[in-house]
């Protein structure tokens, strides 16, 4: 990217109105990827809605102005990358009953590997054990449960939750029923500790 003639920067609306200008800082090089880019801090600007930038100094191909992806503003920006990374978890439990509904999809099973861990096909002081080893989260797609994987997922919920609970309160709802209901079943959110508490008891 070549240096700015003019660092001035828009803010426009989702009509194209002008809402927001502001200086661009910069040329400075990226030291991940060598590229000249510049920043611009619109903290200021705290209107709620849908925007994009525009560099009046920069065009696009047809001449006019370039112009950034539109991005919005407002209290709930992560509420849907939250509710979704909580389904993630939720959809990957063992030894439980999932239930999703997920723009107009809908995903289930029933309680899965009730019996499990066998050590059939361990030594055999172990033959025809069984350890309890019921809870915890498939790992990816497979139905493996790995004690790494299952102890880093646990540290960052209950760390997630230790730091940041009052924002994710305010992320996720403002009253009682809604916040807490990231389950695709309905089941509420306090059960995600339920959950990373089984899996400690399982690790342990």
């Amino acid at each position: 990217m070549a240096a700015l003639p003019d660092k001035m920067v828009e803010v426009r609306d989702a009509a194209g109105s002008l809402v927001w200008t502001g200086m661009a800082e910069g040329p400075m090089a990226d030291s991940s990827t060598n590229a000249t880019v510049y920043i611009v801090d619109f903290t200021a600007f705290a209107t709620a809605g849908s925007f994009n930038l525009a560099v009046p100094s920069l065009k696009a191909g047809d001449g006019s102005a370039a112009t950034s992806a539109t991005f919005r503003i407002g209290p709930d920006v992560f509420r849907d990358v939250l509710m979704r990374s909580m389904l993630g978890l939720y959809g990957q439990r063992c030894g439980s009953a999932v239930n999703i509904d997920l723009n107009s999809e809908h995903w289930t099973h029933a309680a899965c590997h009730l019996g499990d861990a066998s050590q059939k096909f361990l030594p055999s002081i172990m033959m025809d054990t069984i350890k309890p080893s019921l809870a915890g989260w498939h790992d990816a797609g497979d139905y493996g449960k790995y004690t790494t994987n299952g102890a880093f997922t646990v540290g960052m919920m209950l760390q997630a939750y230790e730091r940041f609970q009052p924002s994710l309160l305010r992320i996720v709802g403002a009253n009682d029923s809604e916040r807490w209901n990231f389950d695709g079943g309905g089941a509420r959110g306090r059960d995600r500790l339920v959950g990373a508490r089984t899996r400690q008891r399982r690790i342990r």
